[in-house]
């Protein structure tokens, strides 16, 4: 199976997904109003669930121990979540998007329960070692550049002062 990107419209991927002009994944899940708060910036591989290199099968998915827990003492502390995460895979030709949302729907199913969800999700499809549109030398998504956090913070009501990012590596 080809997994890699089909071309598509700015705003869409094949099958629709919610990706901006640079084709950055911009999924805010849930909307809010009000005076900007606080925000917990977290990686996805690694730091909520176990490492697998280029993860593109949601069998794969194993929620590390703690998580759930977390983002729900969180988000009852009035912070918004947000899951940033690189997928060099996509860059890489390896999976696409739609295996991407395979992994995430995976991910936000063992979660859901409580309270543990994400108010939105971030995902940079580019690397210095990408083909194609998604082969970029520094792209201002990529972490650990600032790129996801900005994007995130001018869509929901975030307090850019104090965040507080979560992961395994820079």
């Amino acid at each position: 199976m080809d997994h890699r990107q089909r071309s598509a419209a700015p705003g869409t991927a094949a099958g629709g997904f919610p990706l901006n002009p640079d084709e950055v994944w911009v999924e805010i899940r849930r909307p809010r109003a009000g005076a900007p708060g606080p925000a917990l910036y977290v990686d996805r591989d690694g730091t909520l669930i176990e490492e697998v290199d280029f993860l593109h099968d949601p069998e794969q998915v194993r929620v590390l121990p703690g998580v759930a827990q977390a983002i729900v003492a969180a988000r009852s502390g009035g912070w918004l979540t947000i899951l940033v995460t690189n997928q060099s895979g996509i860059a890489r030709g390896l999976f696409g998007w739609a295996e991407f949302a395979a992994v995430q729907h995976a991910l936000l199913n063992k979660l859901d329960h409580g309270n543990a969800t994400f108010d939105a999700v971030l995902a940079c499809p580019h690397h210095p070692q990408g083909i194609g549109r998604f082969a970029h030398p520094a792209h201002p998504a990529r972490k650990p550049a600032a790129g996801m956090l900005l994007t995130a913070a001018a869509r929901l009501p975030i307090d850019l002062r104090h965040p507080v990012i979560v992961g395994d590596r820079s």
